[in-house]
């Protein structure tokens, strides 16, 4: 099912480009790992420069310090073939890191679309390249199924109602969106309310994180622990991490 996501994000006509991406604009420009060629010549089938956001076209000025350069936005779009986990890391890094613009990216196959963002600063040796600091990939959204905490998150993306002080502003109302819905994920509520608070959520999943890899850790231990106090030990400990992300969950909740 063919989607037209400006519906979505509402770009002014002006920033609209609808150019056809290559394979060959990667594999000329880039010095592409074997593993992204593979998937790019294997897995991607469609790839599309949707639309640009800059001063030029938007009136919206652009940021730049030391560490982060805002000049311009781009969306871009690529379609493919299977959506696994591993392919669609690869395709979000191979957009991510070599193209040194702040990337709006949405990854889709036939039945669903996922987004991409990431944090992105200035490689101090070479102010052109840039050095991802942190990226960030939704799971898959179903393009048919209507969901309200989904529903709820596009309604945080069209351009019309962005903080448009400069192109950072603009650009982390979509990372502050996209850490929103990685929250959805764990705790099934999307909270737009807490965007203004998303700094604040990221350590909250962050945290989350670790925890979950302490417990693959003491999970893997009590497969191999064969003393009863010590399984019971661990055991009990499995149980405090797992309470430990249920609490964090309840405050992103709230």
């Amino acid at each position: 099912m063919e989607m037209n996501y400006n519906d979505i994000f509402q770009f002014p006509n002006r920033c609209l480009l609808n150019k056809r991406l290559t394979k060959v604009f990667f594999t000329k420009n880039f010095d592409l790992t074997s593993s992204e060629k593979k998937i790019l010549n294997t897995h991607v089938t469609k790839m599309e420069w949707f639309a640009s956001i800059k001063p030029s076209n938007s009136n919206i000025p652009k940021f730049e310090d030391d560490l982060y350069v805002f000049d311009e936005i781009q969306l871009m779009t690529c379609k493919i073939s299977s959506a696994a986990d591993k392919i669609v890391k690869t395709v979000a890094e191979l957009f991510h890191k070599y193209i040194p613009y702040p990337i709006v990216l949405v990854i889709e196959d036939d039945s669903h679309w996922t987004l991409s963002t990431s944090s992105k600063r200035v490689n101090q040796n070479d102010r052109s390249k840039r050095t991802i600091e942190r990226l960030y990939i939704s799971s898959p959204i179903s393009v048919e199924a209507v969901n309200k905490s989904v529903e709820e998150f596009k309604s945080t993306l069209p351009f019309p109602q962005l903080n448009k002080t400069n192109l950072m502003t603009v650009y982390q109302e979509y990372v502050d969106a996209m850490i929103q819905l990685q929250s959805y994920h764990l705790t099934g509520v999307f909270n737009g309310e807490r965007t203004h608070r998303s700094n604040e959520d990221l350590e909250h999943l962050l945290r989350i994180e670790t925890i979950q890899t302490e417990l693959i850790s003491l999970k893997s231990q009590l497969k191999k622990e064969t003393q009863l106090n010590s399984r019971v030990s661990i055991n009990m400990e499995i149980q405090r991490r797992k309470q430990d992300i249920e609490n964090i969950k309840n405050t992103l909740i709230q």
